[in-house]
């Protein structure tokens, strides 16, 4: 299970004790077998007498979490948290201060009790150490931020810039013998070091899941605190105009929040970022990287205007993510592009879409039905339909990180094809999907259905399967579409890319523009480069955090070129 490893209520009546303050604290442990993440709600009543909820993953770097379809009465309290698809249903005993409850995700539940809390003391940082471990043929670089609040107590911030995880709780313990001891609840490690006479090394242990390592760690100054933001991040100030915008999808009745980036003079030529997969926000955020800030800010200084938004049910933006599927997700698109037509910075003959990922599967599904369109950027695009891009997927990347051997890919693809198998013929609900996976994959496995259990990250996905937007997505077919589009094309891939694999997916979408008569449309398949455009070693998913470039310098040039070459001012 994640909380976030890809983890919301009716006025009480006055005699109540929760009705003592407008803003309530609820602490609570989550166990979720390889770990317990402590949880704080805060909930708050706004002027207009309505209750407002946030979740935070103490142990995660305090991860905020908007609480949605926040329910309360006087005995319950139900939420969800949409985009991590998370929900929360639960008894209030207001003699206790106790929710007793169940929090499920992806199908998986566990039981959840908050107890009635307080607001965190603020903290001042006093100190960082950094320090280097060797552990199981790994380096693992980081950093310990102390902190210590009014009463002298002392916390800490672990960051791992070596696994791009920042922020993560630590309990600290400083003895009178210069003993220090350092708990990380939410791995369950805990290193014990003595500190020097002169407080700049502290020697010690870090122990976890059994193993013991040596680890020495430097007291740097405050000023020497490293931070978490990418190096390609855009920082303030810009040399060009940035707003934040919103616009209606009327016929969903949803609302699209999002940031526009525009050249300073004149009217000029415009992008929409499509994202990939999964509910993203405007920045396409992964790991610490904003792909999408990244190329909005490179373009805009090239004179192209740029419009990103939240998806919707994410960030500022309203509706359920969790029920559209691509299709619909394509209507979100088309209303941006109207909205973009409307305002006096942007050349509304010049209008272009840049999809990523399934945003590249987006982009020709507009643009075959609409001709007001002047390009589109197809970045890492599907060109097969879902179900064989992550049979393909699923074998590329467990070939690289796992290094299996053909026999087990063939059972991994005789799974996964059980699951597509069934999607396309809908089942009633999703216990009935997934009891009639088990009972073909035990068959596959040789083991009797009744005893068979999948690992939980493996039954999480194959859960994930049975949702509308995948029996959409298996069996999309984007040839047709790419048939259809008139308007520029330029195609991107990376050569490593293990998730849209460059040769399965590439021949489709050149054959596709081809035989459609498209008579300007570009494909480019760039060495060395990941799904993401980073240049990278394998290409494996699992690298995309260690890897400190957002977005390649050269696929960035090349999108922009394409688009000046045809639309500059």
């Amino acid at each position: 299970m994640k909380i976030i490893l890809s983890l919301a209520l009716l006025l009480l009546s006055s005699c109540s004790i929760f009705a003592q303050s407008s803003t309530e604290i609820w602490d609570g442990t989550l166990d979720v077998t390889i770990a317990k993440l402590r949880l704080k709600l805060e909930m708050t009543l706004d002027e207009n007498n309505a209750w407002q909820g946030k979740m935070f993953s103490v142990d995660q770097g305090n991860s905020e979490m908007k609480l949605d379809q926040l329910q309360r009465s006087d005995d319950s309290l139900s939420f969800e948290v949409k985009r991590l698809r998370v929900k929360f249903e639960g008894k209030i005993n207001a003699d206790a201060g106790t929710i007793r409850g169940t929090f499920t995700q992806d199908g998986r539940s566990s039981p959840l009790e908050f107890v009635k809390g307080e607001e965190s003391k603020p903290t001042t940082h006093i100190q960082t150490w950094n320090g280097t471990l060797q552990a199981g043929g790994r380096k693992f670089d980081f950093q310990f931020r102390v902190m210590q609040d009014e009463d002298e107590k002392l916390s800490a911030k672990l960051d791992s810039f070596s696994e791009r995880i920042f922020g993560l709780n630590c309990d600290v313990e400083h003895e009178e013998n210069g003993t220090i001891t350092v708990k990380i609840p939410v791995t369950g490690a805990t290193y014990i070091g003595t500190i020097s006479d002169d407080m700049q090394t502290i020697d010690g242990k870090w122990k976890q899941a059994g193993g013991e390592f040596d680890l020495q760690l430097t007291r740097v100054p405050l000023d020497r605190t490293r931070n978490s933001e990418r190096p390609q991040t855009p920082r303030a100030p810009f040399p060009y105009n940035e707003k934040e915008v919103s616009f209606e999808n009327k016929n969903a009745n949803i609302k699209l929040a999002g940031t526009l980036t525009s050249p300073r003079s004149g009217k000029s030529p415009a992008v929409i970022l499509i994202t990939g997969s999964g509910p993203q926000d405007r920045d396409e955020t992964i790991m610490d990287h904003k792909p999408f800030a990244v190329i909005a800010d490179h373009l805009s200084r090239k004179g192209i205007a740029v419009l990103r938004y939240d998806e919707r049910g994410v960030g500022e933006s309203s509706g359920d993510f969790s029920t559209a599927t691509s299709a619909d997700l394509a209507t979100d698109v088309e209303a941006a592009i109207d909205f973009l037509k409307s305002q006096p910075e942007i050349d509304a003959a010049k209008i272009l879409l840049a999809g990523h990922s399934e945003g590249g599967l987006l982009a020709p599904m507009i643009a075959s039905r609409r001709d007001d369109l002047a390009g589109i950027v197809l970045l890492a695009p599907p060109g097969v339909n879902g179900a064989k891009l992550v049979m393909n997927q699923s074998r590329m990347i467990a070939k690289v990180a796992a290094a299996a051997d053909d026999e087990a890919l063939d059972k991994q693809e005789q799974i996964l094809k059980i699951a597509f198998d069934l999607i396309k013929s809908p089942t009633p609900d999703s216990g009935d999907f997934y009891e009639a996976f088990k009972v073909k994959a035990a068959e596959i496995m040789g083991q009797d259905h009744k005893d068979f259990q999948l690992q939980p990250e493996i039954e999480i996905s194959v859960r994930q399967l049975d949702t509308p937007w995948f029996r959409y997505l298996a069996n999309y077919e984007p040839v047709p579409a790419l048939e259809k589009t008139k308007c520029p094309v330029l195609v991107l891939i990376g050569e490593k890319d293990l998730q849209v694999n460059p040769k399965l997916n590439l021949p489709p979408i050149e054959a596709a523009l081809t035989k459609g008569g498209n008579q300007d449309f570009t494909v480019t398949p760039l060495k060395g480069l990941n799904h993401l455009f980073q240049e990278c070693e394998t290409g494996s998913p699992g690298e995309y955090g260690s890897i400190d470039q957002t977005f390649s310098p050269k696929a960035l040039n090349l999108i922009e070129q394409w688009i000046n070459k045809r639309y500059a001012k």
